[in-house]
C-alpha cells in the first residue's frame, strides 16, 4: 500500500473532471470537462490522447475513494480533561500513571515512561514528546489540525499524545479510549510537515504522528508497505554525511538504524516496532557528559557502557559534533518496562563534511583534541576500550562504503584519507593497536 502522502501529491498531478462524447452531423467526438476556479471548461479531446486521459481521470477517481475509505477515522476531540492534564498514561491497554491537575497519583514505577518515573511530571514528559513550533511547517500543521495553543504540554494532546517510536498515550479523565482507536494509521499529514505542501487538508483532524515529533530539521513520517519511515529535509552535504557514517557504523558492528537516500530527502526506518524508545534524556536529564553518561548506562550494564564507547567511537571518528542526549536513547520492552539496549545509531547529518572543512591531521583537531583528554581522564573508561574488540577500517572498506552512498562528493579521495587517519589516530591513542 502506497502512502496516503504520496497518493495525495499523485492526486494533485492528475486531470479533475470526466469525459462527454458529442455526436455532431453523426460524427463522434470526446471533450474533456472540468471546473476551475470557478469556471466550467470543455476541451476536445485528440483521438492519441483519449486513452492516456481516461487512465489518468479513472486513476483520480480511484485515489479520491482510497482517501475517503481512510477519512473514517474518529474525530479528535480534546477532552477537557485533557487540558487540565487529568487522566492517564496508557502503555498500549494498560494504565501505568494517573494525574490529576498534573499531580501524579499512581504509577507503574516497572513500565511508565522513564521521564515520568524520573520526575513524576506529566508536563515534562509531554513537552519531551512536542514538535518544534520554531520549525516553519509546525505552524502550518497546528493551523490543518485547528491548534490555537502555543503551550507545548498541550499540544501533543491533540493526537492523544501518540507516538510512533513507543506505545504510549494521553487518555483523558472519562474518555472510553482502547489503544486501537489511537493507533497510527496513516500519513496524511506528512507533506505538511515535510515541505509545507498545502495541497490538501483532511476534512477533518486526523491522528497523526507528526505533533510528538521532535527535532529542529523539517521532517515528516510516511507510512509505505505497513512500515513508518521518517523523511528528513538536508542539503546535499548533510545527506551524504548521515549515508557515509551509516555505512561506516556498520563497518563497526554498530547497531545502526536503516538510513537511505529518496531524493531529494533522507528517510529512516522506524527502529521501535517492537519495543518502545526513549531517549537518554528521560533517564539521565539533558547531562551529556561522556563520563557521566559512562558511568550511568554501566549501571544497567557492562553491554550497555561498551556499545555507548563504540557509539562516541564512531561520532569523534565521523566528526559528529551534534550527540546529545536527545539522540541517543535506550530501547524497553513493552510489557515488563525492562531497559533491553542501547537504540541504534541515528541522526548523524551533522558530522563530516557537513559543516565544517575536513581538518586532515588529527592532532589539529579540536573536537578529537576534547574526546581524548575527556576519555584519558577515566582509567575505567579506558580499560574498558581495551575489551571492546575494534572492526579494521582500511582503504579498500573505507572506499567501498563511499561508493555504497548514491550522493557524490567531489572531494572523496580527501573524505577518504581524512576517516583513515583519524580511525588510526584513535586506535593508537585508545590503545588498541
Amino acid at each position: 500500500m502506497r502512502s496516503l502522502s504520496s497518493l495525495i501529491l499523485e492526486l494533485n498531478s492528475l486531470p479533475k473532471g470526466d469525459i462527454y462524447k458529442k455526436s455532431i452531423n453523426g460524427k463522434e467526438y470526446f471533450y474533456h470537462q472540468y471546473i476551475e476556479d470557478g469556471k466550467r471548461y470543455s476541451i476536445i479531446v485528440k483521438d492519441n490522447e483519449l486513452e492516456s486521459l481516461k487512465e489518468k481521470i479513472n486513476r483520480r477517481k480511484e485515489i479520491i475513494s482510497i482517501l475517503r475509505d481512510s477519512n473514517k477515522d474518529k474525530d479528535i476531540t480534546l477532552s477537557k480533561h485533557a487540558k487540565e492534564l487529568t487522566g492517564s498514561v496508557m502503555c498500549m491497554e494498560d494504565e501505568v500513571a494517573r494525574f490529576v491537575n498534573g499531580q501524579l497519583v499512581y504509577i507503574d514505577e516497572d513500565r511508565c515512561p522513564l521521564m515520568i518515573k524520573r520526575t513524576h511530571s506529566l508536563s515534562s514528559w509531554l513537552t519531551s514528546r512536542v514538535i518544534d513550533q520554531s520549525r516553519v511547517n509546525a505552524r502550518l500543521l497546528k493551523k490543518a489540525f485547528d491548534i490555537k495553543e502555543n503551550n507545548d504540554e498541550i499540544i501533543p494532546l491533540y493526537t492523544y499524545a501518540v507516538s510512533v517510536s513507543d506505545r504510549y498515550w494521553f487518555r483523558p479523565k472519562q474518555s472510553k479510549l482502547k489503544y486501537k482507536d489511537v493507533l497510527l494509521k496513516n500519513d496524511i499529514y506528512s507533506e505538511i510537515s515535510l515541505s509545507g505542501s498545502l495541497l490538501i487538508y483532511p476534512n477533518k483532524p486526523r491522528l497523526s504522528p507528526e505533533l510528538t515529533t521532535i527535532g529542529s530539521y523539517e521532517k515528516g513520517w510516511k507510512l509505505i508497505d505497513d512500515e513508518w519511515w521518517l523523511y528528513k529535509v538536508g542539503n546535499d552535504k548533510e545527506i551524504f554525511s548521515e549515508l557515509l557514517t551509516y555505512e561506516i557504523s556498520r563497518m563497526l558492528l554498530i547497531p545502526s538504524a536503516i538510513y537511505e537516500y529518496d531524493a531529494p530527502y533522507i528517510r529512516t526506518k522506524n527502529f521501535a516496532t517492537r519495543c518502545n524508545y526513549e531517549p537518554l534524556k528521560a533517564y539521565l536529564g539533558d547531562d551529556s557528559d561522556y563520563h557521566y553518561v559512562f558511568t550511568k548506562l554501566r549501571e544497567l550494564g557492562e553491554l550497555f557502557a561498551k556499545e555507548y564507547l563504540k557509539l562516541i567511537f564512531c561520532d569523534v571518528l565521523m566528526n559528529n559534533v551534534d550527540r546529545h542526549n536527545e539522540n541517543i536513547g535506550l530501547l524497553r520492552n513493552i510489557k515488563t518496562g525492562k531497559i533491553l539496549s542501547l537504540a541504534p545509531n541515528f541522526d548523524n547529518n551533522l558530522s563530516l563534511v557537513s559543516r565544517s572543512e575536513l581538518v586532515i591531521d588529527p592532532s589539529l583537531d579540536g573536537f578529537m583534541g576534547y574526546f581524548l583528554k575527556e576519555i584519558s581522564k577515566h582509567k575505567d573508561m579506558m580499560d574498558m576500550y581495551q575489551t571492546i574488540d575494534i572492526p579494521l577500517l582500511n582503504e579498500e572498506i573505507v572506499q567501498e562504503c563511499i561508493d555504497r552512498v548514491p550522493l557524490k562528493m567531489n572531494n572523496e579521495p580527501e573524505i577518504k584519507k581524512y576517516i583513515l587517519h583519524r580511525y588510526n589516530y584513535l586506535l593508537n591513542k585508545l590503545h588498541l593497536k
